[in-house]
């Protein structure tokens, strides 16, 4: 027993270093997620961890990627869509090492601390690369869209955590990796993260505060703040402006790539072209004649990515998935007003929307952080209940 309760502290610190390491360096980040698999292995053989994940996240977990699983036996190439799989079901690991481990309100804390360490530092990286002229950093780690992908789920996190009483006393510290996170954004230069965050920002004070009416003046002066940052930096200003411009040509890509996957989805539309083959499918049959991009690897959406390489079977399981944690967090919320149900309510609803022009599912950094931050969540949030 006391190993076992030694191999457990050891699982922990390593995802503590996995929690400090994951924005700044991903060979940093997957030495200790290995570190921490290889020692829960060695755990699970001494004794079978006891966890329980409420019915609603794992019942959703295991039809998604059951049902891949299942498709694999439609694939024209079984171990390309085993492997596949197991990269999809790699992006989970997280969340099973920490719902087993990390069990205690402090630990949770912790790690979360460390995680807002670690996009500091990037914040900082990105904004200097940023004041040196490159409007579309990505900070330490140097990936755009993973970084991006980090700032969608973590702001959300530390706007709610600012108005929630219990992080009153680091509440200054909040403010201060949410300005650099915001200032960073700004730099990283994602367009579809700064409208998803305009979205789930306000949608996440006006939940959480029910009366917005004493919050609307923040409201106008952080819009007049963004305003006038927009119209005084011209590279943030043509950024903003090419979002609804059909001229431009990364929008006329991206329409040429999502008509692309829907013709695949509609010539195979059960099970789809196979797990793992839409990139040779689309570069040697599917591509468009007008595409200038002719190395494109995926479908720059998550819902087109899984009609046209899974079919309507898996796009339906990917959905289920999704829609059970947006469900049942929000039902959650509306009984019992966590706040730790609604930041992962928002950062869900922020991955969904970051997902309708890239295919952030298949970004292993993006998704490990996703579901290692759904599994704090489901701890905090039953950390002083008897039931799970």
């Amino acid at each position: 027993m006391h190993s076992v309760k030694k191999l457990d502290k050891w699982i922990y610190w390593s995802l503590c270093g996995y929690a400090l390491t994951f924005s700044v360096s991903v060979g940093a980040a997957n030495v200790f997620l290995y570190l921490s698999i290889l020692i829960g292995i060695v755990r699970a053989v001494k004794e079978r961890p006891s966890f329980i994940v409420p019915i609603h996240y794992s019942r959703a977990i295991i039809v998604f990627l059951g049902t891949l699983l299942c498709l694999t036996i439609s694939s024209p190439d079984f171990i390309v869509a085993i492997k596949r799989v197991w990269e999809f079901a790699g992006r989970i690991i997280p969340f099973f090492l920490v719902v087993a481990c990390v069990t205690e309100k402090q630990q949770i804390i912790r790690v979360l601390v460390l995680m807002f360490i670690s996009i500091a530092i990037t914040d900082v990286s990105a904004i200097w690369q940023g004041l040196h002229g490159n409007f579309r950093a990505g900070g330490v780690g140097g990936h755009i869209i993973d970084f991006a992908g980090s700032l969608v789920q973590l702001i959300p996190i530390l706007v709610i955590a600012i108005m929630d009483k219990t992080f009153k006393e680091k509440r200054k510290y909040l403010f201060v990796v949410l300005a650099i996170s915001s200032i960073a954004l700004l730099f990283n230069g994602t367009r579809i993260v700064w409208l998803a965050l305009a979205v789930v920002v306000p949608m996440s004070v006006i939940m959480y505060c029910g009366n917005i009416t004493k919050k609307l003046p923040y409201f106008f002066v952080i819009a007049i703040i963004i305003g006038i940052t927009f119209q005084t930096v011209p590279a943030l200003n043509a950024r903003m402006a090419s979002i609804p411009d059909p001229a431009n040509v990364y929008n006329r890509e991206r329409v040429l790539i999502w008509n692309s996957a829907w013709k695949m989805f509609k010539d195979y539309p059960i099970t789809g072209v196979g797990l793992n083959q839409y990139t040779r499918r689309y570069q040697t049959e599917y591509i468009s004649p007008a595409a200038r991009e002719r190395t494109i690897a995926h479908a720059h959406n998550n819902f087109l990515q899984m009609l046209a390489e899974n079919g309507i079977i898996g796009f339906l399981s990917f959905c289920f998935m999704f829609g059970s944690f947006l469900f049942y967090s929000l039902k959650d919320w509306f009984k019992y007003h966590h706040t730790s149900t609604l930041m992962f309510f928002s950062i869900t609803c922020g991955i969904l929307l970051q997902g309708l022009t890239d295919f952030n599912f298949g970004l292993t950094k993006t998704m490990q952080l996703y579901f290692c931050l759904m599994a704090l969540y489901l701890q905090y949030r039953y950390s002083d209940m008897s039931m799970k």
